[in-house]
């Protein structure tokens, strides 16, 4: 799957607006085994200038799960695709790790990362994070980091080889729901 949007012209030049408007991808249930994501240059015209396009700067969902997805690329953690990013679903994929820089997420509130391959758990620890589900993976533990999710609601685990908890999921004040 590519992500790319090309545009001939400024989009913003007629309508003073300077974001894009995608705001939500939905590419479950296919077999898509690799994520590319491309900003492209452009000559405007109208500034006589090349410049980026900020395609992705109003994204805040997206949703890819049931697919053959193994990894991220790494522009998928770039502040123009990944700053407004809210909800993320890679559910029933074979994601065996995430990479360090997903805790870098500043707005992510919802993650699905059910149904893989995963031993360890990286956490977005930089962002709002209300919804976490994690099942069916292989985690043996979690992070001890769990407890500085100070807005998480929701933690699913059940179906991993989780034996102990940390201490610090004792800092978790906003639980309500902690399926183990």
């Amino acid at each position: 799957l590519s992500l790319v949007l090309n545009w001939v012209d400024s989009p913003w030049r007629y309508t003073g607006r300077k974001e894009a408007s995608l705001v939500s991808v939905d590419a479950s249930h296919n077999q898509i085994a690799y994520l590319e994501i491309i900003h492209h240059q452009i000559h405007d015209s109208y500034y006589s200038k090349k410049q980026n396009i900020p395609v992705f700067y109003n994204f805040k969902r997206l949703i890819l799960h049931h697919n053959l997805l193994s990894s991220l690329p790494y522009e998928f953690f770039d502040n123009q695709f990944s700053l407004n990013l809210q909800i993320l679903n890679l559910a029933h994929n074979q994601f065996e790790t995430l990479p360090e820089k997903f805790s870098t997420l500043p707005k992510l509130k919802w993650f699905n990362i059910s149904y893989n391959y995963l031993k360890n758990l990286v956490l977005p620890l930089e962002s709002p994070l209300k919804t976490l589900l994690a099942t069916n993976n292989f985690l043996e533990n979690l992070p001890s980091e769990i407890g500085k999710l100070k807005a998480l609601e929701k933690l699913h685990l059940q179906n991993n080889q989780i034996s102990n908890l940390p201490e610090s999921i004792g800092n978790l004040n906003a639980l309500e729901e902690l399926r183990l």
